[in-house]
């Protein structure tokens, strides 16, 4: 489903992901072990997107750059620290709905809220 051919990430004069190649076929999973430091987290936003890298991502054997953005778009990170990730500024419903609007639009954000279990009124709390 997803695969990388000689990725590089730089940083300036900085390698920080070294040519990496790999393959992930659809169904398996993938878990990636190294020191703090050792590039996983780039390689990872690298793959969505997040970060620019020479190489190439094929997704389903199609260029990552040459698919449209809204296939782009469902090729996703999930972050391991939330308090690191979530903005503390911005509403749990504001933050959903600039997720959401891509899709649905804002009156999206109660029944995505309902889906994880959580009541409406949540929209209008902070993260923490």
């Amino acid at each position: 489903m997803i695969e990388t051919r000689e990725l590089t990430v730089r940083f300036g004069p900085v390698v920080a992901v070294d040519r990496v190649s790999l393959a992930l076929p659809a169904g398996q999973v993938l878990g990636l072990v190294g020191e703090s430091g050792s590039g996983k987290s780039t390689l990872a936003r690298a793959l969505v997107g997040l970060v620019p890298f020479a190489g190439r991502v094929l997704v389903r054997g199609e260029d990552w750059r040459s698919l449209p953005a809204a296939r782009r778009r469902r090729v996703q990170m999930v972050f391991q620290d939330p308090f690191a990730s979530l903005n503390p500024r911005m509403t749990v419903g504001a933050m959903i709905a600039e997720a959401a609007r891509v899709r649905r639009g804002s009156s999206y954000v109660a029944r995505l809220l309902d889906l994880v279990g959580l009541d409406a009124g949540h929209a209008a709390r902070l993260p923490r």
